[in-house]
């Protein structure tokens, strides 16, 4: 997501995009630190080393993902459809309340700045 904010931000207010930037960092920052990591972890038994490889498998994976995701969406804007797809995958856990704050605030943005180009 940070590349196509990168992408679309000479078309947007720069205070717009640092909120959004904001935003989807917490919510990153959350679902590494409490729910990615943790659960690697547990999967393999504690096995530090173990969780560490997974976890470079799944950033191979997540950058082919967005690599993807850039092609479909080849327009230089935020799209409506980033922040569904977002706030449909962070209704499925418990987020602390500094984080869906943050989050909610970057959506909300994406989606104004979205009708408005």
């Amino acid at each position: 997501m940070d590349i196509k904010l990168d992408e679309s931000s000479d078309q947007y207010d720069a205070g717009d995009m640092v909120l959004i930037h904001k935003g989807l960092s917490a919510y990153s920052e959350f679902l590494q630190h409490d729910i990615i990591t943790p659960r690697l972890l547990s999967m393999y038994g504690g096995n530090a080393d173990r969780a560490k490889l997974m976890q470079r498998l799944f950033e191979r994976q997540r950058k082919s993902f967005f690599r993807h995701l850039d092609e479909r969406y080849t327009q230089k804007k935020l799209l409506t459809d980033y922040a569904s797809v977002i706030h449909d995958c962070s209704g499925k856990t418990r987020l602390s309340v500094g984080v869906e704050e943050a989050l909610k605030a970057a959506l909300d943005n994406m989606k104004t700045l979205a009708k408005q180009k």
